[in-house]
């Protein structure tokens, strides 16, 4: 039903010149966590209001005392290795130790060097993991949570939606015989002129609306979800 009165107000819009549009934020996004754990703060008093900060935090206890656990042992490491090196240093020129023993310290030494750089590698991605403990945004709109506190969350799940509302956009089809000097004319939304802009021009017709193009039109306005008239003037 929905469908079929949108299709109504869409082509009896394009007989007679005027289209019709919502008032949409610019940008909405989906923020999914990067990581897993459970969720041990959420601002949930912040949904329905612009937020600057931290929305949630997943639970990063067990992942520091890994990486306490990396940083001893890459310390470690990197102290046999001076020990490996320098006795290396002064035994290969060394006529009194044989060969077999020259290249097994040898051969040590290169096993610490790629243990090494394996626990390199470890601490880089759990770095980059307790990065992610933390969701935190820059003047988003937060319009809802997903999760709650103590749910516990996997990677890829959806935890909220948020909008940018520093400025609204709207999208129309317009007909095929209005695209001709689109961007010269004036935009009058509810009969009114408008200094709202073209962003965007679909170069070939839209699936659904064959004779039609998609638009993108931007503008300042907090009245999000109103539907409005548009004409090209």
């Amino acid at each position: 039903m929905r469908q079929l009165v949108l299709m109504t107000l869409l082509f009896s819009s394009l007989l007679a010149k005027v289209y019709m549009g919502k008032i949409e934020p610019i940008q909405s996004y989906n923020i999914f966590s990067q990581t897993s754990g459970e969720i041990i703060f959420i601002d949930t008093d912040k949904e329905h209001s612009v937020v600057n900060g931290t929305l949630l935090k997943i639970d990063a206890s067990i992942e520091k005392i890994q990486q306490d656990a990396y940083l001893k042992q890459q310390k470690n490491y990197k102290r046999q290795m001076k020990i490996k090196y320098n006795e290396y240093k002064k035994v290969k020129n060394m006529t009194a130790i044989n060969q077999v023993d020259k290249d097994a310290l040898r051969i040590s030494i290169l096993d610490l060097e790629y243990k090494l750089s394996d626990l390199e590698l470890k601490l880089s991605e759990l770095k980059n993991t307790l990065k992610h403990k933390a969701i935190t945004v820059e003047n988003l709109y937060l319009r809802q949570f997903f999760v709650n506190k103590h749910d516990y969350v996997t990677v890829g799940q959806k935890v909220a939606e948020l909008s940018d509302i520093s400025k609204a956009k709207i999208v129309i089809y317009v007909h095929k015989d209005d695209m001709h000097s689109l961007r010269t004319k004036k935009i009058h939304i509810n009969a009114e002129p408008t200094q709202a802009k073209i962003i965007k021009i679909a170069r070939t017709p839209d699936d659904t609306y064959v004779s039609s193009y998609k638009i993108e039109l931007q503008l300042k306005s907090d009245k999000f979800g109103e539907i409005v008239k548009i004409e090209f003037k």
